[in-house]
């Protein structure tokens, strides 16, 4: 109200009051009425988590071997073969945007197609070159 604004004089007195006050009695007093283990008192940035989260790799960084391919758990996106020959390889909604793409260009169904034989067979002349190699390597040894 009006009347209690006018009996404040002066400047408050930060000092005097803090001065007045006793934090070393105030934390007993939460103490005794408080009984709380200490865990219980942890904030939760120092609580260990009992759970994973989906980003955290509970996993080592060993490699995963899949038949002739091994690739390990954080490597690029691309297997290779046991001479080392990187097998690249897309996912179907990568393919789809690619020839969704294609087409806007302008490509025709029959250039598309022709464009991705074109690409297998270089894939499998360059694992058939390989495996030829291996053949003839183990038939002069």
């Amino acid at each position: 109200t009006i009347g209690d604004a006018q009996e404040v004089e002066g400047e408050f007195d930060f000092v005097g009051n803090l001065n007045k006050f006793n934090k070393a009695a105030v934390f007993a007093e939460i103490e005794q009425e408080v009984c709380l283990d200490s865990d219980n008192l942890l904030v939760s940035h120092n609580r260990k988590k009992k759970n994973y989260e989906h980003y955290e790799n509970i996993l080592g960084n060993e490699g995963v071997d899949i038949g002739v391919y091994s690739t390990g758990l954080h490597s690029s996106n691309a297997f290779k073969s046991e001479y080392g020959v990187v097998i690249p390889y897309a996912t179907c909604f990568q393919m789809t945007e690619i020839h969704d793409i294609l087409q806007t260009m302008g490509f025709t169904r029959a250039q598309i197609l022709e464009t991705a034989a074109s690409s297998v067979t270089s894939m499998v002349l360059k694992l058939l070159g390989m495996l030829i190699l291996r053949i003839f390597i183990f038939i002069c040894l």
